[in-house]
Parts: C-alpha cells; sequence; structure tokens
C-alpha cells in the first residue's frame, strides 16, 4: 500500500492545496501546475514517513467514506456568532472587488494597523495571467493587485514555506479546502499558529478545471497566449468577467453567463469538489461570499456576506466597523439558507455523490451495492446515484 499523498491523487481525493509539499521532510513532493488542476507528484525517493497524509484533508474524506450515514446531515457546518452583509466604503474598490470589497478592506485595515505584516492570498500570475497563485502581499498595493475572484486552481498552502521564515502575523484568504490543509499543517508545526492573526474563508462552491478558462477562450477563437490580463469579477455585481488581450481588444462578459456556461458545468468540477460539503469553511475565523438573496438582485455595487465564527473574529471586525471603512447591517443567522440555496443543495447532495463514489472505487461488487444502495434508499435517489456514477465514470476516464 502507498505510504504516501500518491495514495490520494489514486483515489481522486485531492484538492491541489500543498500542505503535503510543505510538511515532507525530504523535499520529495512538488506540485505540478500543468494538469487539469494542481496534483502533487513525487518526485524522487519517497521516505515514507507518512506526513504528507497527517496533513491532507483527502486522506481524511477517505476515512470519512467509510462512516456514510454521517454525511450531509449538516447544513452550515458551524455556528456563527455574527453575521452581516458589508461593503468597502471606498468606492473604486467597492467596483473592483467581487462583491463589495469587504475582504481587501480588512486586509488593508489589519496592515494599516500594523496588526499584521501581509496577507497570504491568491492573485493572477504575474508571467501568466490566466493562471492562478497564491503569495504573500506584504504591501497596500500588492493587496490591491490581488483583489477579486480566481476561478481557477491554486495551492493555497505553498506560501507557508515562506512564511515559516517571516517574522510577525499574517492573515489568510482561502477556500474551505485550503484552510483544512493549514489546520492540519498548525498542528504537526507549533510555531505555524504564532504566525496567523486570521484565517479568512471563502464561500466555495467548487474550482473548476483549467480546462473550463481554456474552452471559453476557444469558444470565442482565442489562446492562452493572446491574454494580457484576466478578470473573473469586477466592476461592479455580480459584476464581468474581462480578457484584456495583447491585441488591446478586450473580450467582456456577464458575470452569470461566463459561470454558467463554462465555470460551473458538471464536466469542468473535480470528483473531489463534488465529495466535499465544506462549503462554509469550518477552520476559518471569518466567512466570507455573496448574498444571493432576492432583495439584493437589483444591487449594482454588491455586499459581502460575512459570517464571524468566533470572538477573535468578533474583535476584528469590530475594530474595522469603528474604522468607518465599511458599510454594513446585521443578519439573523437563518438568512444564510435563503442567500446560499446553491450550496445547500451541495452539502445535501454530497451522500449520494458519496455513494456513487463508493461503486466507483469497488466496481459493481454486489455486497456493496446492497448494503450501501438497496436497503438505505428511495427510488429516485438510486435513480440520481446510477446518474452520478456514470458522471464519475467518465470523470475517472478523462
Amino acid at each position: 500500500m502507498l505510504k504516501n499523498i500518491s495514495l490520494v491523487v489514486k483515489a481522486l481525493l485531492c484538492c491541489g492545496c500543498g500542505a503535503c509539499v510543505v510538511i515532507c521532510p525530504g523535499q520529495c513532493i512538488q506540485m505540478n501546475f500543468a494538469a487539469k488542476h494542481n496534483i502533487p507528484v513525487v518526485i524522487k525517493q519517497c521516505m515514507e514517513c507518512g506526513k504528507c497524509l497527517t496533513v491532507c484533508s483527502g486522506m481524511q474524506l477517505l476515512a470519512e467514506i467509510a462512516e456514510t450515514n454521517k454525511v450531509g446531515e449538516n447544513i452550515t457546518n458551524a455556528e456563527f456568532l455574527a453575521c452581516y452583509v458589508s461593503k468597502s466604503a471606498d468606492q473604486g474598490l467597492q467596483r473592483s472587488a467581487a462583491s463589495g470589497g469587504f475582504i481587501t478592506t480588512l486586509a488593508l485595515h489589519l496592515l494599516a494597523r500594523k496588526r499584521i505584516k501581509g496577507v497570504v492570498c491568491v492573485r493572477s500570475g504575474p508571467n501568466k495571467p490566466t493562471e492562478s497563485e497564491f503569495f504573500i502581499a506584504k504591501t497596500s498595493e500588492q493587496i490591491y493587485q490581488a483583489s477579486g475572484s480566481r476561478y481557477s486552481p491554486a495551492s493555497g498552502c505553498l506560501p507557508l514555506k515562506e512564511l515559516l521564515l517571516l517574522k510577525g502575523q499574517y492573515m489568510l484568504v482561502g477556500k474551505p479546502c485550503d484552510l483544512a490543509g493549514i489546520h492540519l499543517l498548525e498542528q504537526n508545526i507549533a510555531v505555524l499558529k504564532e504566525r496567523i492573526l486570521v484565517k479568512v474563508g471563502i464561500l466555495c462552491h467548487h474550482t473548476p478545471f483549467r480546462t473550463a478558462l481554456q474552452n471559453l477562450l476557444q469558444g470565442y477563437s482565442l489562446k492562452i497566449t493572446d491574454v494580457a490580463s484576466l478578470q473573473y469579477r469586477g466592476e461592479g455585481w455580480p459584476g464581468s468577467f474581462c480578457i484584456e488581450l495583447k491585441s488591446g481588444e478586450n473580450l467582456v462578459l456577464p458575470y452569470r453567463k461566463a459561470w454558467n456556461m463554462y465555470f460551473s458545468r458538471l464536466k469542468y468540477v473535480p470528483i473531489r469538489c463534488l465529495l466535499c460539503d465544506d462549503v462554509f469553511a469550518t477552520y476559518a475565523d471569518i466567512v466570507v461570499g455573496d448574498p444571493w438573496g432576492e432583495e439584493f438582485k437589483a444591487e449594482k455595487i454588491g455586499y459581502s456576506l460575512t459570517m464571524l465564527k468566533n470572538d477573535k473574529a468578533v474583535d476584528i471586525y469590530n475594530d474595522l466597523r469603528g474604522s468607518d471603512k465599511i458599510y454594513d447591517k446585521k443578519l439573523v443567522q437563518s438568512k444564510i439558507v435563503s442567500y446560499q440555496a446553491n450550496l445547500i443543495k451541495k452539502v445535501r447532495a454530497k451522500r449520494l455523490w458519496l455513494i456513487a463514489y463508493i461503486i466507483l472505487k469497488h466496481g459493481l461488487n454486489i455486497k456493496v451495492l446492497a448494503s450501501s444502495v438497496v436497503t438505505k434508499y428511495s427510488f429516485k435517489e438510486k435513480v440520481s446515484i446510477v446518474k452520478k456514477f456514470l458522471i464519475l465514470l467518465r470523470k475517472r476516464r478523462q
């Protein structure tokens, strides 16, 4: 049996966070950025110490598969001490950010107050604008440049190798799977906790394959090499997908058109994302997303749905409020369900995806079918499981 991260990759459960690269004592692992999504590769003789598996959230998911009765029951994954809709008081930042600019405003505020030395966040690749990469933003200019959403693979744990060599505290912004990897790294590297002031989690449905963007470009007779800069969302809310071409021309699409036609299509969703129900970022202090509510349909600038999980988050948020750098209004937690109906639907679907995955893993084993499907699910659910199994089968062959 494999005793390294290849076990998780082979099981199609790797999220590409890069925690295994950070923890490996022999530097035997590096990320493959040329695949459909970021994948760790063992590049030299493995010591088989197993440390990479101790920080792997995919390994935890493998363990969870044996307990399918507990899957899909927690709708929000957490209770929040307070919930708000918030947006930056900076009108320029409101328009350039994805949804009100709260995260960027918070980062700039903490940096100005000297509570942090920088922010671990994602940006467009300096030399490859169609790629996304995590880095440590250490200046207000770098934080501004990193504002906005990125709908492409990026490994949120990789900058922690640099972070461990630095002094002071930092703010981290990442997807739920990135923060899960960081949480496991904290349990194995004690000094890491001292480097992190606050973790901000992004509400996440999935991270699409690179092929989503590639096929979008092909649909408009464009190549990756034609792109000078790329903005997935911006210029108001819900925003526009905008590509500036090297020719000087622009391709601009409404956000929903780009998302619905390409980035949200099932063919571009990794199997690991289909099996994930940590949409509300379990290991974050502050969780941020979009308030897709009826009362915001006419909104043109946008708000950030902002959820505070602990006392530290409340203190940090209240300090920001006192600076008059944001506008906000408080919400009751029940509103989250209506604002994030698509994520709630994803959580509820996980159990059926997981059963389909178990069947895929074991093949058409009669015992597995009998124990996991025949006695537990309605006819409608069984039909859904069969459809999901066929989808996973096609994905495995891709």
